[in-house]
């Protein structure tokens, strides 16, 4: 009986955490900024190093969280099929080569709020249902995770 309930918790621990990492991942702006109307490739693009112009020739300014997030691993993941690690690992490539310069890294979701919130050109992303009208950002795209 005693190892039917530790399977029991060790299954609610996996299904739990397996909705925690599928949580849909909105892509934020500042109120203020003139970005708009963006699509996964526009998205995609920016976070790949393709762009830094959007729209009607805007420059964005990519924010990325810290590499050891769950979060950045599953907005990587959703958005190009690639590991936080691999990200890593493709950024690297990148600035060696002399090809793109990684998205700019802030430390926590609150900093990429507040860095997005007072930047016009940054773009950043946060879990979407961390999204509320008093925090100063919108959204431009809702990332499915699942």
């Amino acid at each position: 009986m005693k190892k039917l309930i530790n399977y029991f918790v060790l299954f609610t621990v996996l299904l739990l955490t397996s909705a925690i990492a599928s949580a849909d991942i909105a892509v934020i702006v500042s109120q203020n900024s003139k970005l708009s109307n963006f699509t996964y490739r526009n998205v995609k693009d920016l976070y790949t190093g393709r762009t830094m112009v959007v729209g009607d020739s805007s420059v964005a300014l990519p924010l990325d969280i810290s590499a050891n997030s769950r979060l950045r691993n599953s907005f990587y993941v959703a958005l190009t099929g690639m590991s936080g690690l691999q990200a890593t690992g493709y950024w690297t490539k990148m600035m060696v080569t002399g090809q793109a310069s990684p998205p700019q890294y802030v430390q926590t979701e609150e900093a990429m709020i507040n860095d997005v919130k007072t930047n016009e050109t940054a773009i950043g992303y946060i879990p979407a249902n961390d999204v509320r009208p008093d925090i100063g950002v919108r959204v431009l795209f809702i990332i499915k995770t699942s």
